[in-house]
């Protein structure tokens, strides 16, 4: 009883450490506390040495120690149970999707950031949470590891990483194969870790498609107040900048025409091999047509500016020229559903191609300014558009690059020596200027080499690029396989969704 009463102070104590998880548009709501249920950790000490689903071996087992490090190795696959029912985390819905669990990339594409509509820095809480309770037996290197030049970073990213084989700089390469071959690899496979090398990946059966995902994946955060208006009363206001100003009731709008598009609903937060993204069709007005309807722009108007029920203060500007050209929509409807309360209804101001973070929810009035996009917390710029090679929102969030792996949905699923491995998951690049996703791009060789699936002519820039593919693999070991999206305008990025796979004689 006395531990039950220990590990439930550690849960309260992260849950008022994370209070807010941003995502594809934030916005606030009011939710009683619940009552922490206490959280068992596992009692795994560091003299339990344990080389997880990595080859059993006096390397991987002594000096790596994986089965007894990560989140995954206290908590399981499921971290966002620690702090679901607490005031001060806000995603309406639970960040497992699609099959997958939820793991500390989910958190640290929001929380590590630190900007304005991101999350609070929470290194002392959770540091403090795990050292001052006597439920905690592991050590600093139970969550993190440390680089070759000395940087303490987390075990649960490292992992994915070439140092872990050994070396850093191309350990996939044939060179660096033959030169652990030579040194004898007392751990098996083609690294010092054990892991199985495949240069010039072949798939079978590869198809690609844009398929719809369900609403019961779409990830959705609610960081305020919810606003649950009545549709009957609803009144949007056309304002500034036209010149016939109007106000259009709901069925008004309707009346004007209804086009329906699908598009990549993604947050702008989500990380590689994140949940928080869906493939929707959403149904509403063009915001051409509105222009239209108020008698067209007055000369020298560039920024559209939004206001909104609930008050958002981000995601409130963007060009007019720009949002025309992505056919930029006032939609009431998601997979031919009406929006619900939590997804902004009864109108959200949609742009295919970008991330869900400018959609603004809540609609209430627009107006179109001379300004050339007046924002002053930094966000727009970010989030319509490519940001700098290696700037930190290049480095942390990987965005407007993403990818996962739905399947294999978790690191060391076992399979056995013949059986056929069915790969699935999606690659998204923003559509933006000469932008968009050109190719799915697989290795199983920590990225020395990529298989690059290029995607047809005909598919459409705004929408996510979902893949499925077979691969049978000739011997047995662990393999970590990596997929990540090609840009048609040539942005890249080191990072890539990764999952490992046992294959068993």
């Amino acid at each position: 009883m006395k531990r039950k009463r220990i590990v439930g102070i550690i849960v309260l104590m992260l849950s008022l450490a994370v209070f807010c998880l941003a995502a594809c548009q934030p916005q606030t709501r009011e939710v009683e506390a619940a009552e922490p249920e206490p959280t068992t950790l596992a009692q795994s000490g560091p003299t339990e040495r344990d080389s997880g689903f990595l080859p059993e071996a006096d390397y991987t087992t002594n000096f790596i120690n994986a089965g007894n490090r990560g989140c995954g190795s206290c908590h399981g696959d499921d971290l966002y149970s620690l702090v679901s029912g607490y005031r001060q985390h806000l995603p309406y819905k639970d960040l497992a999707a699609y099959g997958q669990g939820t793991k500390v990339t989910d958190c640290m594409t929001c929380h590590r950031p630190q900007a304005i509509g991101g999350g609070p820095m929470i290194g002392e809480a959770i540091h403090q949470a795990h050292y001052n309770n006597q439920a905690f037996t592991g050590n600093c290197f139970t969550c993190h590891a440390t680089t070759n030049d000395g940087e303490l970073v987390l075990f649960d990213e490292y992992i994915y990483t070439g140092e872990l084989g050994g070396f850093p700089e191309d350990v996939g390469s044939p060179e660096w194969q033959e030169w652990i071959a030579l040194r004898g690899n007392v751990s098996g496979g083609d690294t010092i870790a054990g892991i199985n090398v495949v240069n010039d990946w072949q798939l079978d059966s590869v198809e690609l498609d844009q398929r719809t995902s369900s609403l019961e994946d779409l990830f959705c955060s609610v960081n305020g107040q919810v606003e649950n208006i009545d549709v009957a009363s609803y009144e949007l206001k056309v304002d500034g900048g036209v010149n016939n100003p109007r106000t259009f009731t709901l069925d008004e709008l309707k009346a004007l025409g209804e086009v329906t598009k699908g598009t990549c609903a993604i947050c702008a937060g989500n990380g590689f091999d994140c949940t928080q993204v869906g493939n929707i069709e959403y149904t509403g007005v063009l915001l051409e047509d509105v222009i239209e309807a108020c008698g067209g722009l007055k000369d020298g108007m560039v920024t559209v500016q939004r206001s909104t029920a609930d008050g958002f203060m981000n995601g409130l500007y963007s060009q007019i020229e720009e949002d025309l050209a992505e056919g930029a929509m006032l939609a009431w409807a998601q997979n031919g559903e009406p929006l619900s309360p939590e997804e902004g209804a009864p109108l959200r101001y949609v742009v295919p191609g970008w991330p869900a973070y400018s959609w603004t929810k809540y609609l209430t009035q627009i107006d179109f300014i001379g300004e050339d996009r007046p924002d002053k917390t930094g966000w727009n710029d970010w989030y319509t558009g490519f940001p700098p090679e290696g700037s930190d929102i290049y480095n942390q969030i990987c965005d407007p690059l993403d990818s996962a792996f739905w399947t294999p949905s978790k690191d060391g699923q076992t399979y056995k020596l013949g059986d056929t491995v069915t790969l699935e998951g999606y690659v998204w690049a923003a559509q933006c200027d000469e932008h968009h996703t050109s190719a799915v791009r697989l290795s199983a060789d920590y990225g020395y080499s990529w298989t690059d699936i290029e995607v047809p002519a005909d598919f459409d820039g705004d929408q996510w690029v979902y893949f499925t593919a077979k691969w049978t693999p000739t011997e047995p070991g662990v393999y970590m396989l990596s997929v990540k999206p090609g840009d048609a305008g040539g942005f890249d990025t080191q990072t890539a969704a990764s999952v490992y796979v046992v294959v068993e004689e």
